[in-house]
C-alpha cells in the first residue's frame, strides 16, 4: 500500500491571506475606521456611503426657518452660524461631545427646499442648560435608528454629498429608503465644511414605503413668466449657465433668486426645451434672454422630502403612477397647449415637478 505524502507549504492557516482583499471587505474596513462610539457599521455601499446604526443624539442649537424664498442655499445657511461665531459660543456656554464639529438637524420636513433647521452642538443632556443662551436656541432629541452614512469626497460638492442617498444608485445598491419618521442631521467643521451626512432610512416593505419621501397635490397655477434661454435637449441648461453669472437677476425681475424654472414646449419649428427664472413682467429682461410665457392650466405637483440635488428621480421611477395616477383614474396627462411637465428647481439640493392633468372626458380652457 502506497502512502500519500503529507504536503507542507510551510504556512500555517491562519497565515493565509490573499494579495489582493475582495473589494466590498476592503471598503468595510475602511468604513469602520470611521466609525465612531455612537454607531455601528451594518453595510458598506461604496468607500463613502454605508448603512449604519446611530444612537440617540441629543442637540442643542439655533433654530432657523429654511423655505424655498431663502436668499442662500442650504450649506450656506450653516455656514453663516459657524463663521459668525453662533455655533462656537454655544460650544462654549455647553460641553459639545465633539469639540470643533458642528450640527444642522432638519426638522420639519415638508420638502428638501423648506424644513426648519437646527445648528449647534451635541451634547450628553439637556439637564443643566446655562439661563442665558443666544436667541431662538431649542434642544432637539434625534431618535435611534438607522441612517445612510456619507463621508464627503474632497472632489464634490458638499449638497452633493447631501443629496446622495436620494440617488437611484444610492438605493439600488443599499436597498433602503428615506424614513421620514426621523431627521437627517450633518457634520461640519470650525471652518464651515461639511464633513459628514446622514439619513435616516428602513427597508421598505412595499411601494407605498418605497415612495414614503414623496407627496403630492392638485394644484392650479397662474400664467407663468419666465425669462432665460432655450435649446434643444439640455442646451439651454448650458447656455443659461454661461451667461447667468453676467445677469442681474434681482433688477431683471426674478421672483426666486434661488430658483429655476424650466420646461419643454412645442415651437413652430419643433419641440425646444427652455431653462430660466420666474419674473413678474417682461420689462427688464436682458437682451441676452428669451421670454416665454406658460399658460394657467391645472397640474398634479410633485415634492419630495429628501434633499434630492435637483433630480427627483422617484417621480419618474414609477412614485407619478403608483401614489397618483393609478389611483385616480378620473384624471390625465394632458399636453394639449403644447407645454410638457414643468420644473421647479435649487441648483443640487431640491426639485419639483408639476404634470399638467385633466378631468377625463373634459377639454383644458
Amino acid at each position: 500500500m502506497s502512502t500519500a505524502k503529507k504536503f507542507d507549504s510551510g504556512h500555517s492557516p491562519q497565515s493565509y491571506s490573499p494579495k489582493k482583499k475582495p473589494e466590498i471587505i476592503a471598503i468595510a474596513e475602511q468604513m469602520r475606521k470611521r466609525i465612531t462610539p455612537e454607531e455601528t457599521l451594518i453595510k458598506a455601499v461604496d468607500d463613502q456611503t454605508g448603512i449604519v446604526y446611530r444612537n440617540e443624539m441629543k442637540v442643542v442649537g439655533v433654530r432657523v426657518a429654511y423655505t424655498p424664498d431663502a436668499s442662500v442655499d442650504m450649506v450656506k445657511t450653516v455656514r453663516r452660524y459657524i463663521k459668525d461665531g453662533t455655533c462656537d459660543l454655544l460650544e462654549r456656554l455647553v460641553t459639545n461631545c465633539n469639540p470643533g464639529s458642528y450640527v444642522a438637524v432638519m426638522t420639519d420636513v415638508k420638502t428638501g427646499i423648506d424644513f426648519t433647521y437646527i445648528i449647534g452642538v451635541v451634547v450628553e443632556d439637556m439637564e443643566s442648560l446655562p439661563e442665558a443662551l443666544p436667541p431662538g436656541t431649542v434642544t432637539c432629541i434625534c431618535p435611534a435608528g438607522h441612517y445612510g452614512k456619507r463621508s464627503r469626497r474632497v472632489d464634490d460638492s458638499a449638497k452633493s454629498a447631501l443629496s446622495c442617498f436620494a440617488e437611484t444608485g444610492f438605493r439600488e445598491a443599499s436597498g433602503y429608503v428615506y424614513d421620514k419618521n426621523a431627521q437627517p442631521y450633518h457634520f461640519f467643521d470650525r471652518t464651515g465644511e461639511l464633513v459628514t451626512a446622514y439619513e435616516p432610512v428602513k427597508i421598505p416593505e412595499n411601494n407605498e414605503e418605497r415612495y414614503d419621501s414623496v407627496g403630492w397635490e392638485i394644484v392650479t397655477l397662474p400664467e407663468i413668466k419666465a425669462i432665460g434661454c432655450t435649446g434643444e435637449g439640455m442646451d439651454c441648461m448650458f447656455k443659461l449657465f454661461a451667461v447667468e453669472n453676467e445677469i442681474d437677476w434681482e433688477a431683471a425681475g426674478a421672483l426666486k433668486l434661488q430658483q429655476y424654472v424650466s420646461f419643454g414646449y412645442q415651437t413652430e419649428e419643433g419641440t425646444t426645451s427652455f431653462m430660466g427664472r420666474q419674473v413678474a413682467d417682461f420689462s427688464n429682461t436682458p437682451e441676452s434672454l428669451v421670454a416665454v410665457t406658460r399658460p394657467s392650466r391645472l397640474y398634479v405637483r410633485f415634492y419630495q422630502m429628501q434633499v434630492n440635488s435637483d433630480n427627483p428621480s422617484l417621480f419618474y421611477e414609477g412614485a407619478k403612477d403608483e401614489l397618483f395616477f393609478n389611483k385616480h383614474p378620473e384624471y390625465e396627462a394632458d399636453y394639449s397647449d403644447g407645454f410638457y411637465d414643468l420644473f421647479f428647481s435649487q441648483y443640487e439640493q431640491g426639485g419639483t415637478v408639476l404634470f399638467p392633468i385633466k378631468r377625463k372626458g373634459t377639454r383644458q380652457e
